[in-house]
């Protein structure tokens, strides 16, 4: 049946072959011109798709220790930026972590979640504070005060190590700022 063809289109079975090699070379050279082209659009979409993966960082201003004589509550602040560094919009929560040494020197530590309070009464600035459920848009930062209430008595026998906040974005993943000295807001006034 190839002498028919052969003879049909006047080619010898050399000519045939190779045709059949300038074929296939033509076809391998498109199959890795195309595969150069996939890479890149997959290096590309990757890209894209990291850079909206959450990505945030905190900094911790200051903080302060405030202390109402009346009450038997105490109230730590701290002014901190939350920069958010994705290309898509993400929530974030605040926590307050002590650790704290008993009696015994044995380390524990306590748990605090952020409540937004408004305070601005009892300190008498006016202070902006992050809402409860923390909101920033894409590539952006933002620096407010958060607010953490706990009984005096609770930790009043021990000795608190350090303080940490706690920020978590919706995806679970945590950033920290540590703080291991409290001023107290009657020495800024």
């Amino acid at each position: 049946m190839s002498d028919t063809s052969s003879k049909i289109l006047g080619l010898t079975n050399l000519q045939i072959a190779f045709i059949a090699v300038i074929i296939a070379a033509l076809a391998l050279l498109c199959s890795i011109w195309y595969n150069r082209i996939f890479k890149k659009t997959y290096k590309l979409a990757k890209l894209e798709h990291e850079s909206k993966l959450s990505n945030f960082s905190v900094y911790l201003v200051d903080a302060f220790r405030l202390s109402i004589n009346d009450s038997s509550k105490k109230y730590i602040l701290f002014n901190i930026t939350v920069s958010n560094k994705s290309t898509s919009k993400y929530s974030f929560a605040a926590s307050l972590e002590i650790q704290y040494v008993r009696s015994d020197n044995s380390r524990e530590h306590m748990l605090f979640d952020y409540i937004d309070l408004d305070i601005k009464s009892v300190i008498g600035k006016k202070l902006t504070f992050f809402p409860r459920d923390i909101k920033l848009d894409e590539k952006t930062l933002e620096s407010k005060w958060l607010v953490f209430e706990y009984p005096i008595n609770i930790l009043k026998s021990y000795r608190i190590e350090k303080y940490i906040v706690k920020i978590k974005d919706i995806e679970g993943n945590y950033k920290n700022s540590e703080v291991f000295l409290l001023k107290d807001i009657k020495d800024e006034n």
